[in-house]
């Protein structure tokens, strides 16, 4: 670190560093920044324009052009020195192949994720001060250097679309029932990928931040391993997954209510323009197939029932919304009645969890589970409920063994005049056709459990 801070202090008054940041990924800048197609329509300060002769983009690699300005032509030539696709290039940039050339200086490009795009730092090293302000004098190299990144900005901006796949469709199933088909890993398995596909799953935590590890088994033979990381999920409006193989790629998946409807949008933004070119002549036909394959996951499924229940009272949602999400709260109406519970986790955010025990009159201890899947503050949670040991692992039901595993939940609030309106959905999920018999079977016991945690509930924040 030492000898680093030294070399700066001895650099800093014959170099100029610029920083920005683009709203794109790195793959993509290091893309405009070194083909030829690309640079031919950006490089240089405003009003220039470019005449490419040869780029090697390679340690000793020569890159010719002529920029041309001012009723002028200006000769340049660029030796590359160290190529690091995607992370690095450094180069020493002259006038012309003349020995006697003034005009040369060294020049570092560093390409780096940052949230929301890349940082583009460009370090330009002079060989003393002296020459420095020379060539800013004399060219305004320092004010060149801004309006070059700035033409690098505008054309990003230009080429950004060209890097994306995108289709719709209206599917005669409404957003909660389409964005389920997401949530359940049981029924994306079963759809998710072009046709003649099908997976095993992994890992498939699909709340923010979790990941999704799959083989895709395609009808040639081949296995196809896939790594993904679920960026954000919102019930039942949203779905966005980062591609962490190759070819690289967020796919952004928005549901639009149409009443009974949905209109499903599919938006792939890869990471380069030549990762999209790469894969366009399978990807667009496999994004149409996986659409059919969700349409008719969605018709198998179309007469399966939810549990659905709403609840007003007379509290205001700030109020209610705590009840739901602090253990001093839970501890005092959540479950049935007679039941005493008591908190041993509880971390309300995306992929966290409350345990909790449940004893009876008569003291029998079960315990309980629910795993976050998504957080909007005062307005919805989603949760999955099971039951499980004290350690936190799913079990099954200790009365009714074959009742599902896993519960997928949707508690909304909304307020109005002071009160708040609850409404929880749920179903189960990674379930057998039996076991969702057994639940639907079972709706009015569980209506009339829930009105019995829901009066407790009413009671407490009486008290408020």
């Amino acid at each position: 670190m030492a000898n680093a801070n030294q070399a700066n202090s001895n650099t800093a008054d014959r170099e100029i560093v610029i920083t920005r940041i683009f709203n794109a990924p790195r793959e993509l800048v290091y893309e405009v920044w070194t083909k030829p197609e690309h640079v031919n329509k950006w490089w240089g300060p405003d009003g220039f324009t470019n005449t490419q002769k040869e780029m090697d983009l390679k340690p000793g690699g020569v890159w010719r052009f002529d920029m041309n300005g001012h009723g002028m032509t200006f000769p340049n030539k660029i030796v590359f020195h160290e190529v690091v696709k995607n992370e690095k290039l450094t180069y020493t940039h002259s006038g012309d192949d003349n020995p006697n050339d003034l005009n040369i200086f060294d020049v570092t490009v560093l390409f780096e994720d940052v949230k929301g795009g890349t940082q583009l730092t460009m370090k330009t090293l002079f060989e003393s001060a002296e020459e420095m302000k020379r060539v800013m004098s004399q060219f305004g190299a320092s004010e060149g250097a801004v309006q070059h990144l700035n033409n690098l900005g505008a054309y990003i901006e230009e080429v950004a679309p060209m890097r994306a796949l995108s289709t719709s469709r209206v599917l005669n199933f409404p957003p909660d029932m389409v964005f389920r088909a997401f949530a359940d890993p049981a029924q994306l398995e079963q759809w998710w990928g072009p046709k003649g596909f099908t997976n095993t799953f992994r890992k498939c935590e699909n709340w923010e931040g979790g990941k999704w590890e799959f083989t895709m088994h395609g009808p040639d033979g081949k296995d196809y391993d896939s790594d993904s990381v679920f960026v954000e999920t919102i019930h039942p409006r949203l779905v966005t997954i980062d591609h962490l193989d190759w070819p690289h790629f967020r796919l952004t998946i928005s549901l639009e209510d149409l009443g009974e409807k949905t209109k499903v949008s599919w938006h792939q933004n890869f990471n380069s323009i030549e990762e999209r070119e790469t894969v366009k002549k399978y990807a667009e036909p496999g994004n149409e197939q996986n659409l059919d394959k969700l349409e008719t996951q969605l018709e198998k499924i179309s007469g399966d029932k939810q549990l659905s229940l709403t609840r007003t009272y007379n509290a205001p949602r700030e109020l209610v919304f705590k009840m739901f999400t602090e253990a001093e709260h839970l501890a005092n109406w959540w479950g049935p009645k007679g039941m005493d519970l008591k908190v041993a986790k509880l971390d309300v955010c995306p992929g966290g969890i409350f345990l909790y025990s449940m004893t009876t009159p008569d003291g029998n201890e079960m315990w309980g589970k629910f795993k976050y899947r998504e957080v909007s503050p005062v307005e919805q949670i989603v949760f999955v409920n099971s039951f499980s040991d004290k350690d936190g692992n799913d079990s099954r039901n200790p009365w009714m063994p074959e009742w599902p595993l896993e519960i997928y939940n949707v508690l909304t609030l909304s307020e109005k005049d002071g009160k708040t309106t609850i409404n929880l959905k749920g179903g189960p999920i990674n379930c057998t056709s039996e076991e969702r018999a057994i639940f639907e079977g079972a709706s009015a016991n569980m209506e009339q459990g829930f009105k019995g945690t829901f009066d407790q509930l009413e009671e407490y924040l009486a008290k408020f």
